[in-house]
């Protein structure tokens, strides 16, 4: 019997079993793949954030502002430099150590967002 030669009531109790038998099998095979335990994130890492909000730029960006809010990066005017006692060994990240050995130099507070390696080092890490 082919469901579309129905009288009218008769397809549209068809239609409607058939419609609901379809978002069922939806809902199971959603509930099936989407159950398991959430993915585990590290939610206190800023340099994740960082760059799910801005890339590596951001990256870059917010491990500047943390070498100096340790005051391991010194800041006069635009101008950042390293702090004398700031070494590559105090920090655990790759891209903080680079910054570190970036900053060994006075530079512009903007030449770090645009330094080739800076950059390579914060999107693959």
């Amino acid at each position: 019997m082919f469901p579309f030669n129905l009288p009218g009531p008769a397809f549209l109790l068809f239609y409607a079993l058939f419609a609901f038998a379809v978002i069922a099998a939806f809902y199971v095979v959603r509930r099936h793949y989407e159950s398991g335990p959430p993915p585990s994130l590290d939610l206190v890492n800023p340099f994740l954030f960082a760059c799910l909000r801005g890339g590596a730029k951001e990256v870059v960006s917010v491990a500047t502002l943390g070498l100096i809010d340790r005051g391991l990066l010194q800041v006069t005017g635009r101008t950042v430099t390293r702090s004398p006692e700031a070494k590559p060994e105090l920090v655990r990240r790759r891209i903080e150590k680079e910054l570190l050995s970036y900053s060994k130099r006075p530079a512009e507070i903007d030449a770090a967002l645009k330094d080739a390696s800076l950059l390579r080092v914060a999107s693959e890490d």
